[in-house]
Formats: structure tokens, sequence, C-alpha cells
């Protein structure tokens, strides 16, 4: 009996130490099952994060690039205006990336590290494209003036005139064509040869109106003092040193 009682104590226990043993198997297989679990949502994380980083800086690399594209697309416009122009040059913009520091996670602490860091790039990178926008934005509004005043100085020297805006040089400097413009070159020569024309309107002035002449001119071509001496000389003579008398006639 004895031995027999014994025999059951020692069954009983090698069945308890085989209970003990699969249940410690299945809450290590639970506690891997769980570790499983949090990594993959860790991970999920992760990729989520990933995505989002790596959507701002496709967005960014379009928004920035296209200003300097638009940059770029002046300063070629200038080069093609004045070859020799280098007072600007072209922009090489370097597109954004994702930080080469990134190692997708192993683990379920590497998984929430990287959550961490892609937050971290993701607003480093967000107020890095602002800033470069703000700056592209700037040097692109400026090239539209540069071009312009390129443009401007070709139209001018295409017609052999100062630099300024079309249209206003001419006769009398007003706002007339080139072809107008060139009436103004008559010489002194040649108005002095339509005398005969314009004895009507000089006829009848007198020393008091010396200004009248040079007045007068402007109907015929561009005021300066060279042609208002030659005409003055040709229909009035010397008027510095010998006038007209009151009410006689120049003629």
């Amino acid at each position: 009996m004895g031995s027999g009682g014994g025999g059951d104590n020692g069954m009983q226990m090698m069945m308890m130490m085989l209970m003990q043993q699969q249940q410690q198997q299945q809450m290590e297989e639970q506690r891997k099952a769980a570790d499983r679990q949090a990594f993959q949502a860790a991970q999920r994380g992760e990729d989520q994060n990933y995505q989002r980083y790596q959507d701002l800086l496709t967005t960014q690399n379009k928004k920035v690039g296209d200003q300097w594209d638009l940059y770029n697309q002046n300063i070629d416009k200038i080069m093609k205006i004045n070859p020799q122009y280098t007072a600007h040059q072209r922009y090489a913009f370097n597109p954004y990336s994702v930080n080469s520091a990134y190692r997708k996670s192993t683990d379920l602490n590497s998984a929430n590290q990287n959550q961490d860091l892609l937050n971290q790039w993701y607003s480093g990178a967000d107020r890095q494209a602002l800033d470069d926008y703000n700056m592209a934005k700037s040097q692109y509004d400026a090239s539209k003036n540069w071009l312009s005043d390129a443009q401007s100085t070709a139209d001018a020297a295409n017609r052999g005139l100062p630099a300024g805006p079309p249209g206003t040089w001419g006769a009398g400097g007003g706002m007339v064509s080139g072809e107008a413009g060139a009436d103004a070159n008559k010489t002194a020569s040649q108005a002095i040869g339509d005398a005969s024309g314009m004895a009507g309107v000089f006829s009848g002035l007198s020393s008091g109106t010396e200004g009248a002449p040079s007045a007068q001119m402007g109907m015929i071509g561009e005021k300066n003092p060279q042609q208002d001496n030659s005409l003055a000389g040709a229909f009035l003579g010397d008027t510095a040193s010998k006038k007209t008398g009151s009410g006689s006639s120049i003629f």
C-alpha cells in the first residue's frame, strides 16, 4: 500500500510539472504575441509618419521648385536678350529628400524611436521649405524687374536712343514715334531755305519780343540753343547787339 501511494504521488508531481511548463509556454507565446502586436502597431505609426514626411517633401519640392523654374526662365530670357549679362545667374534647386539617417525599424523600440524622429524631421523640413519658398518667390519677383530692364535697354539700343520707356523720344521731346523724331534733325540751312514760306509768321515782331523766334521754331523741329541762334541770325541778325526799332518790321 505504502509503495503504491508513493507511486501515485510521484505521478501527480510529474503531471503538475508538465502543466506548469505548458502554462509557461502559453504565457511566453502570449507575451510574444503581444510584443508582435505592439511592434506592428508602432510600425504602422512609423509608416504613417514616414508617408506624411515623404508627402511633405514631394509637395514642397514642387512648390519651391516651381518658383525657381520661373526664376530660371526669366534669367534665360535675359541671357537671350543680352548674352553678356552677368549680374545674376541661374539657380540649381536641390530637391528635398528623406533624412539619410533613417533606417526602417526592426523591433518595437526602433519603431517608437523612428516615429519621434520622423515627426522631428517633418517639422524641420516644413520650416525650411517655407523659408526656401519665400526666398525663391522674392528672387522670381525681382527677376521680372531685371527682365523688364533688359528689354527696355535692348529696345532703346535698337532705336539708337538713350535708354528709356518706348515712345518718349522725338521732335521737341514729345511722345512721338521714331519717324516723327526724324523731323527734329532738320539743319539750320534747311530751316533757312524755308524762310520765304515762314515770312508771314515772323513779320511784325518787335525788339521787345526777343524770345519769340525761339518759341516759334518749335513748329518746325526740336528746340535747342544752336537752332535758335542759327534761325535768329537768319531772320533777325544779331539780336544781342542790334535791335529792331519798336513797331518796325524785321523784313
